[in-house]
């Protein structure tokens, strides 16, 4: 049974690779969580249907019948719009949906609005935030309650649709917020909730001020001979979440560091985050990217109460973020059934 009655919020958060990436593409450790900065879907009834982005500034009416043909013979386009990624989400738990005729007369009595404070193309999961948000949105809309696997089996496709596939590691984690995620072998888990008697794990976050394609950064490392640098990014990988399932957030945080000269070698640092890595390490700050690298954000993972003045002296000018590592905020299951805690992904998979 549809539910377009009354107004309902989903709030997604963003994420953080902290150590892993790009080697998480051959099958290797990778560790994330989310952080607490958010997209949100708002779902209205209305008397059409109407779907914006305040992030792109686009917004798109469709009568019923519009939706109707796009549901029935569906076009792929180059450069997807808001209505046609969510309606893609719908054909994705086609499944789980009445027949078409039924989805259309449903969808043509809402509106949907998405809101986001993840920059785009920067390696913080905006893309894995609004594939999860838009594919709860259509859980929402029509009252599915399906179990956790299958909505990130879902959400990981229409993510796919944006940059070919994915590891899903962003997608699992951004599900998942409130702890920290591993990955191994293209397998995604959950570790034990963190210690609360122990101090909390946090991250400074700050943009290079350049925005760049995923699939450029993968297409070069998969290009090259990196084969000896991602195992080593694999191996600190899996000793940073070892240490993260222990609560020993010092020691993840300085192992995930070391993974950063790996990167280096594989060629997807870029110029700017090379300069900010650079002069922070004269101060005692150890960053790295996050992320496919090549632009996007530099993160500098710490434990709460250490004090960070002079890093945010030295990054003065730039934009930053002192974010909680994980996010503590945690969403309502009333769209989900049974958890997932482990789902198996592709080992030739992309990274986000």
């Amino acid at each position: 049974m549809a539910d377009v009655a009354s107004r309902a919020v989903i709030r997604v958060p963003g994420k953080v690779i902290i150590a892993g990436e790009h080697a998480v593409v051959n099958g290797h450790s990778a560790l994330a969580a989310s952080v607490n900065l958010y997209l949100t879907v708002t779902i209205s009834p209305s008397n059409q249907f109407t779907i914006s982005s305040e992030t792109t500034g686009e917004s798109e009416t469709l009568s019923e019948p519009q939706l109707l043909s796009h549901l029935t013979s569906p076009e792929p386009t180059a450069s997807p719009s808001p209505a046609s990624t969510l309606l893609l989400a719908v054909h994705l738990l086609l499944a789980h949906l009445p027949p078409p005729p039924t989805v259309a007369a449903t969808l043509s009595r809402v509106s949907i609005a998405v809101a986001s404070d993840i920059p785009p193309m920067s390696g913080l999961g905006s893309s894995a935030a609004l594939s999860v948000g838009l594919t709860r949105a259509v859980c929402r809309v029509f009252s599915l309650s399906i179990p956790s696997d299958e909505l990130y089996t879902a959400a990981k496709a229409l993510e796919d649709s944006f940059h070919g596939t994915s590891s899903g590691l962003d997608v699992f984690t951004v599900l998942h917020p409130g702890v920290f995620v591993t990955s191994s072998r293209g397998r995604h888990s959950t570790l034990p909730q963190p210690d609360p008697t122990h101090p909390r794990g946090r991250v400074l976050v700050v943009h290079t001020g350049v925005t760049r394609r995923t699939g450029d950064a993968v297409g070069r490392v998969q290009a090259g001979d990196t084969d000896l640098a991602l195992d080593a990014i694999g191996r600190l990988s899996a000793m940073a979440g070892e240490a993260a399932r222990r609560g020993d957030l010092g020691t993840c945080f300085d192992v995930a560091g070391q993974t950063q000269p790996h990167l280096d070698t594989i060629g997807v640092t870029g110029e700017p985050a090379a300069v900010i890595i650079s002069e922070t390490r004269k101060i005692g700050w150890v960053g790295k990217i996050s992320g496919a690298g090549m632009g996007g954000v530099v993160i500098f993972p710490y434990v709460e109460g250490r004090d960070t003045t002079g890093l945010v002296k030295a990054l003065a000018g730039g934009r930053i973020w002192d974010l909680e590592l994980p996010a503590s905020h945690t969403l309502p299951d009333r769209l989900l059934g049974r958890q997932c805690v482990t789902c198996s992904t592709p080992r030739d998979a992309g990274l986000r």
